[in-house]
């Protein structure tokens, strides 16, 4: 596992003061620090904070269990170099949105505090596709990536774990921090999306989920030049320094 620290010019704050931790999309097997360098870069220059960048490993050398401890790891990292939990936003795109949020939930079964907030940009939640076959979206999706994802999860699938317990969606959503997540209207994750908001209103939490019509999956780390990506980006910055604004040793922990 390897990171980079993407600053803006010009920005000489600590960590300390605020990070947002992201991990790139890819389907799990493809995509790198160069390939997503330009998303990180803009979240850098807007929020005027440093954002760490994760290569976590990936098919074929590991399943996906390898890549969420990657991920772990790397959040770890933060908090044993001084990072304050409260300090710290989560993000990714498309598999790295899965990870923002399987990283959460995987860290506190090792016992780290949850960060300040987390960010998913058409986000996978769910590594089962049964939900995903009854939604409106299942045939409607122009990247046709219902018909992939079984294909991802045969070969993702870490040989001694069940796909149900990696799942975000399964997982206690009571203690996550305040979540806002972006999708195309018209992508089939847009399941998991509406699943997931419900299931953080039932626990309790905060969750914004923005859908935008006539786009496509992850078009913001896909197509950053369109206006609609630019009002993600932006979107993203209020949202992180609303949390930061907000953060306290007790939402840290999911008090509340």
């Amino acid at each position: 596992m390897t990171v980079e620290t993407v600053r803006a010019p010009g920005c000489v704050a600590p960590m300390s003061d605020g990070v947002v931790l992201y991990f790139h999309g890819g389907g799990f097997f493809c995509g790198n620090l160069d390939s997503h360098l330009h998303v990180v870069a803009r979240i850098a220059r807007l929020t005027n904070l440093p954002v760490v960048h994760v290569d976590y490993r990936q098919h074929p050398e590991v399943a996906i269990d390898m890549s969420i401890q990657d991920c772990v790891d790397a959040y770890r990292w933060l908090l044993e170099e001084g990072v304050s939990p409260t300090r710290v936003v989560v993000a990714g795109d498309s598999a790295g949105g899965f990870l923002a949020f399987a990283t959460l939930i995987a860290g506190q079964r090792n016992g780290l505090a949850v960060p300040a907030g987390v960010i998913g940009i058409s986000p996978l939640l769910e590594l089962d596709s049964l939900a995903r076959k009854s939604h409106e979206n299942f045939r409607r999706d122009p990247f046709g990536v219902a018909s992939v994802l079984p294909l991802i999860v045969e070969c993702i699938h870490p040989a001694q774990a069940d796909v149900d317990d990696l799942s975000p969606l399964n997982a206690d959503l009571k203690t996550l921090p305040p979540a806002l997540i972006i999708v195309a209207e018209s992508e089939v994750l847009r399941c998991d999306v509406e699943r997931m908001c419900e299931g953080l209103t039932v626990a309790g939490r905060q969750c914004t989920v923005q859908s935008w019509p006539h786009q496509l999956h992850a078009f913001p780390a896909l197509l950053p030049f369109l206006p609609e990506s630019r009002a993600v980006f932006e979107s993203m910055t209020q949202f992180i320094e609303t949390c930061l604004a907000n953060s306290s040793p007790s939402s840290s922990m999911g008090v509340g």
